[in-house]
C-alpha cells in the first residue's frame, strides 16, 4: 500500500487503479481513519472504468467533511466490495494518506516566490491531482531526447475494440479515420486485456467499416479492450 501524501484540509485527491484481469464490477471503496475499523463513505467517489476499460478512478473530497477530513490524522483507502471476472477483489489495501500530520512539510509559499531558494534535497514529489504546467526544455540533459519523445508520442492513435468482426487477425475499432490503408505498415501495441504487451503489424485499414487486419495474435482481443498504433 503506497502512501500518497500529506495533504491540506478542503482539498480533493484523485487517483486511479488498474484491474488487469477484467471490468471491476460492484466496486465500492471506503476510508478507515486513524487505525478505526468504522467504514467511511462521505465525500468517497469511486467511478469503475474511467475513460479507459479497466482502469478505476477514486475521488476523495476533504470539503465533505471538516470533522473527518481534520488536521492531525491518518487514513487508509480500502476497496471493500466487488468482483473482476467473477472472482473477489474485496478488502484490498490500496492507499493511505495524511492531512496535516508530518512534520517536514514544504513551503509552497516560498517555493512559489522566485525569489527566495528553496532546498529540495532528498525530497520525493508525487503529482496528487490535478493537473501540472511545465515547460521542460530538455529530458535528461538533452534537447534532441525531449524533441525525438515529442515526435514519437504525436504520431501515436488510441482507441478500443468495439462490437464487430473480433478475431485473431481482424477487430473492429472505436477509430474515426475514415481513408483506406491509413494505418497500414504501422504497429498495435494493446494495453490491456489478453493481448496486453503484445504488437502486431498492421496489414490493412478499412476506412468504412474501422476495422484492422493485423499479423496474427495469440487470441481475440474481445471488445473494449484499449490499444495504440504506431
Amino acid at each position: 500500500m503506497s502512501y500518497l501524501g500529506d495533504f491540506e484540509p478542503g482539498q480533493t485527491i484523485h487517483k486511479t487503479f488498474p484491474t488487469p484481469d477484467g471490468l471491476l464490477e460492484g466496486g465500492v471503496v471506503r476510508v478507515l481513519k486513524d487505525g478505526s475499523s468504522t467504514l467511511i463513505s462521505t465525500g468517497v467517489t469511486l467511478t469503475p472504468n474511467y475513460g479507459v476499460p479497466q482502469l478505476n478512478h477514486v475521488q476523495i473530497d476533504f470539503s465533505s467533511s471538516s470533522t473527518i477530513y481534520a488536521n492531525g490524522s491518518d487514513f487508509d483507502i480500502v476497496l471493500t466490495e466487488g468482483t473482476v471476472a467473477g472472482n473477489s477483489v474485496a478488502w484490498q489495501a490500496l492507499w493511505s494518506f495524511s492531512i496535516g500530520n508530518r512534520s517536514s512539510r514544504l513551503d509552497w509559499a516560498a517555493i512559489r516566490n522566485p525569489s527566495t531558494t528553496v532546498n529540495l534535497s532528498g525530497t520525493t514529489m508525487s503529482i496528487l491531482a490535478g493537473l501540472v504546467n511545465a515547460n521542460i526544455v530538455s529530458l535528461g540533459g538533452s534537447t534532441t531526447a525531449l524533441a525525438n519523445l515529442l515526435a514519437s508520442t504525436s504520431v501515436m492513435t488510441a482507441g478500443v475494440t468495439i462490437a464487430g468482426t473480433l478475431t485473431t487477425t481482424e477487430f473492429t475499432t472505436s477509430l474515426t479515420e475514415t481513408t483506406n490503408g491509413h494505418y497500414n505498415g504501422g504497429l498495435c501495441y494493446w494495453l490491456a486485456g489478453p493481448l496486453f504487451g503484445q504488437r502486431n503489424q498492421v496489414m490493412d485499414y478499412d476506412g468504412s467499416t474501422k476495422k484492422f487486419l493485423v499479423s496474427e495474435m495469440t487470441e481475440a482481443p474481445g471488445e473494449g479492450i484499449p490499444f495504440i498504433i504506431l
